[in-house]
């Protein structure tokens, strides 16, 4: 083990200049002693798991978009293994699972809206539907939770109204959705917006404060 800065430098630049020697080494070791490897983990995580977990938690933390693209690559990569995986887990842990999930949905209840709205405009047609919670929830803070057509304030209870109704011609995007009260997307349903709107605007014009004109 290098111990010395000059040790520590020139390990690091054979590490780079190796890079991919030191992977392929790695992965067969991997291969070879999976069991072994596995077991070991097991074990030390048992003797710390808090330690563990709250290392796993810093780790991701400080590697949040590497670690989402990672793991979204892996599942491509191994989908199907991954559903049965699930699959298995769900049908020998029905409750635990169904408990889990009873209490994600309780506790994002905005996330359950956004994933039905997603639905519905796949099963629309929707040319574009890539509107996401973050941006519907810039777009209820740009309109200070008030209905794009009558101005009542309603923070929380605002429904998604497309400006071009759902469908072949009408997105499920950040430009063609604005807030509105329940009752005023009711009476627009899938007619012309109720007064002219500019939905871009709403969405990109910094929040006013309090007491500003």
């Amino acid at each position: 083990m290098a111990s010395t800065p000059e040790e520590r430098e020139r390990w690091r630049i054979y590490r780079e200049t190796h890079r991919e020697l030191l992977r392929a080494k790695a992965a067969a070791h991997l291969r070879k002693n999976h069991e072994n490897i596995r077991t070991r983990r097991k074990e030390l995580y048992a003797e710390a798991p808090e330690r563990h977990r709250q290392y796993a938690k810093e780790s991701y933390a400080r590697h949040t978009e590497k670690a989402r693209k990672t793991a979204l690559a892996y599942y491509h990569a191994h989908r199907k293994v991954m559903l049965e995986r699930q699959r298995a887990y769900r049908q020998k842990n029905r409750e635990k699972a169904r408990n889990r999930l009873r209490t994600w949905q309780i506790e994002h209840p905005e996330r359950i809206r956004a994933s039905n709205a997603k639905r519905r405009a796949r099963k629309a047609n929707a040319p574009q539907n890539d509107l996401t919670h973050q941006q519907w929830m810039s777009i209820q803070e740009m309109q200070n939770h008030r209905c794009a057509y009558c101005g009542k304030r309603c923070k929380g209870k605002l429904a998604q109204d497309h400006i071009t109704p759902l469908g072949p011609k009408g997105s499920h995007t950040l430009h063609n959705v604005i807030g509105a009260c329940r009752s005023c997307n009711s009476k627009k349903h899938t007619g012309p917006p109720l007064v002219p709107v500019q939905p871009f605007l709403l969405t990109s014009a910094p929040t006013k404060k309090k007491g500003a004109t």
